[in-house]
């Protein structure tokens, strides 16, 4: 698989079967302005700014980390917290170009959230007027996300949907599928003597492109089957 697919993998951990029309957040602020946005808890939260890049996030403390892209200028946001919380979080986004603007997170339990902000009233130089838009660009394209999502799909279509969860330990793997450039394993979650929150980030590790969990909330006993993509 190509490069920008391998970057794309490693943090795409909340692609969930049918969402990839998941409407994105467009926003428009002017510089030393402020945004208000989503961000998931349960997969990972990409921000663009158009026709410009995001160098860092400045806060005093957060619950999510923070990867950027180098290819794309994209920064992917993705909930290490323990726990579930529904206090909003603080701080500054910096552009490349010297923009500064201020941010207020509100948590949702969704599968995956994309943040596109336009700047207004900044004036580009003849060069910055050629840039691309990043937020097109390959490293997390609307292409990356259908791609996986049809794999996913397939695969639960064929293995998942009608049948039964088996019984075995939590992350039992009930059956590998290979594809060309990619495979995928059948596991399963599940909860012992209490309820379970079936997060995507519990199935994760280095190489996968893609998780969907089937049930994310269990009850105690219960169990749901996991869909694992990797690249291969």
């Amino acid at each position: 698989m190509t490069k920008a697919l391998v970057i794309a993998g490693l943090i795409a951990l909340g692609l969930l079967l049918g969402t990839a029309g998941h409407a994105a957040q467009n926003l428009s602020v002017e510089p030393d302005g402020t945004i208000r946005f989503e961000a998931s808890l349960s997969g990972v939260t990409r921000l663009s700014i158009k026709r410009d890049r995001i160098r860092r996030l400045v806060n005093t403390a957060s619950d999510f980390e923070a990867t950027n892209d180098p290819e794309t200028g994209d920064l992917f946001l993705r909930y290490v917290g323990v726990g579930y919380f529904e206090k909003p979080e603080t701080g500054f986004i910096v552009s490349e170009s010297g923009v500064t603007i201020g941010y207020t997170l509100s948590p949702v339990e969704a599968p995956g959230e994309t943040v596109l902000i336009s700047l207004v009233g900044v004036e580009l130089d003849a060069d910055e007027d050629e840039a691309p838009d990043f937020s097109d660009s390959f490293g997390y394209s609307d292409d990356i996300a259908e791609f996986a999502t049809n794999i996913i799909r397939d695969i639960a279509q064929k293995h998942v949907l009608g049948r039964q969860v088996p019984s075995g330990r939590d992350g039992k793997t009930i059956r590998h599928i290979p594809g060309e450039g990619w495979s995928a394993s059948l596991q399963i979650a599940v909860a012992g003597d209490t309820a379970r929150l079936v997060r995507e980030q519990d199935f994760y590790r280095s190489g996968v492109l893609a998780i969907w969990v089937q049930n994310t909330q269990l009850a105690a006993g219960e169990r749901s089957w996991v869909i694992v993509l990797e690249d291969d």
